[in-house]
């Protein structure tokens, strides 16, 4: 009988130390989702803003291109005058 109970007692400890470990690696993979959480809503800010940046690029280039057409015009315009 006593080796019954030694028994039940080694198996009761085994089970208790595997719901703590079970434990233990539940609260690690629910900090680990939390931070990938915030990870993932940190890098949803960066290309928010990359994209915003890129638009802001794209109509700088669109004005540079405004820009360099206006100035052809005008040196044609000027070039026409000096012929005359």
């Amino acid at each position: 009988m006593k080796n019954i109970n030694t028994e039940s007692t080694k198996i009761d400890q085994a089970s208790k130390a595997a719901i703590e470990k079970a434990d233990y690696y539940a609260k690690v993979a629910k900090t680990a989702t939390e931070n990938a959480d915030k990870d993932a809503r940190v890098a949803e800010v960066a290309i928010a803003k990359a994209d915003y940046y890129a638009e802001i690029s794209k109509t700088a280039t669109e004005n540079a291109d405004k820009d360099a057409r206006a100035a052809e015009i005008a040196i044609a315009n000027a070039n026409e005058t000096a012929q005359v």
